[in-house]
């Protein structure tokens, strides 16, 4: 569960860093969903194989 969370928190902030650095304002969208992309991924990598 803590992975399905901090997946899209920090890349959620990655992306507010990006937003702020470059004056976008798609990057905490795009981070958020990269986020869960990865620690779904994650989560098959450790529990979902065999």
């Amino acid at each position: 569960m803590a992975t399905l969370i901090a997946g899209p928190v920090l890349y959620g902030l990655i992306g507010l860093g990006v937003d702020s650095f470059f004056a976008t304002s798609f990057g905490v969208p795009v981070g958020i969903v990269v986020g869960f992309i990865l620690s779904g991924y994650i989560i098959y990598l450790r529990y979902g194989r065999e």
